[in-house]
């Protein structure tokens, strides 16, 4: 049985997120960074696997897009690239149904909206890590 949570919008409508995406939260802010911002992290995680279907020959995209992927990831460092590598790993080990999301653009508006419940979530563990610490 999948267990959800709900979230409200704001529209005022719920929105449901499985368990599933909040313990992936839980264990990444725990385990894995504790500083770790989902939603950055999905969207440079996403490029990364964008580049890497470039590379080798599985994606057909225009001269503009490629370098505007590459532009933005020029803009980190190698060490930051390294990190936001495991941690996108980490995480799709973690939560195996964003894949799916991710790879649906109908879903993207859903895909965001449990990146920001996840973030939120990470900044709570990260709340709580560091009240622990300092007590």
């Amino acid at each position: 049985m999948i267990r959800k949570t709900k979230i409200s919008k704001e529209n005022n409508s719920e929105f449901e997120v499985q368990e599933e995406y909040l313990a992936a939260a839980r264990a990444m802010a725990r385990c894995v960074d504790l500083f770790c911002n989902v939603e950055k992290l999905l969207r440079v995680g996403l490029l990364l696997q964008q580049e890497q279907a470039a590379e080798n020959g599985e994606l057909e995209e225009s001269e503009a897009e490629r370098e505007s992927r590459q532009k933005r990831l020029a803009s980190l460092s190698t060490n930051t690239l390294d990190r936001y590598k495991r941690n996108y790993q980490k995480l799709l080990q973690l939560a195996p149904g964003l894949r799916s999301l991710m790879n649906d653009c109908a879903k993207s508006k859903e895909l965001t909206l449990i990146a920001r419940k996840v973030s939120i979530c990470c900044i709570y563990a990260h709340i709580l890590c560091t009240d622990i610490l300092f007590r």
